[in-house]
């Protein structure tokens, strides 16, 4: 059996993450509305589960009308509820593809 090089094994990992990052993390969010969308971006900062209550918070709204979305983020199988008041994303991988993608935006804005 050969042996792949550890260079040639990064650079396979690197390239199956973009891959993932293009063929489900952006097919997924470009799917979803805007609010959808900063519903999801509310989350990253939380470690595994969110607490509905504190995403409305950073997104400045209630928690009735928050609850649209949470619906619709659900029923669409991007987030799962984690517990009563409680929600954690579904998708693999996509918290971690939305840390990135924030980081970046704010790094631009920064130019």
């Amino acid at each position: 059996m050969g042996h792949i090089s550890q260079s040639a094994f990064t650079e396979a990992l690197e390239v199956a993450q973009k891959d993932f990052e293009i063929d489900i993390c952006e097919t997924t969010l470009m799917a979803l509305s805007d609010k959808d969308r900063e519903f999801l971006s509310a989350m990253v900062s939380d470690a595994k589960e969110s607490r509905v209550a504190d995403i409305a918070e950073r997104m400045n709204v209630t928690i009735d009308y928050l609850q649209k979305y949470r619906k619709r983020l659900i029923d669409s199988g991007v987030i799962e509820p984690a517990g009563r008041g409680y929600v954690r994303y579904a998708v693999p991988y996509i918290q971690e593809y939305l840390r990135k993608r924030l980081r970046e935006q704010s790094e631009y804005q920064m130019l």
